[in-house]
């Protein structure tokens, strides 16, 4: 991981604002806590789950 990267992910990381990455194919790659929080599902647990399985 890069510098760059590093500092992204920390920003991303602690936003106050629930924040999702998903791929092309609608699976679910990243969650911030925020985002953990508000939907009450661990980002880490649903990794790679399409975004219709948690919902």
């Amino acid at each position: 991981m890069t510098i760059s990267d590093a500092l992204h992910r920390l920003l991303v990381d602690n936003l106050t604002t629930a924040t999702i990455l998903l791929d092309s194919e609608l699976r679910l790659e990243y969650m911030n806590p925020a985002a953990e929080m508000l939907l009450a599902i661990s980002g880490q647990r649903s990794h790679g789950q399409f975004i219709s399985e948690l919902f």
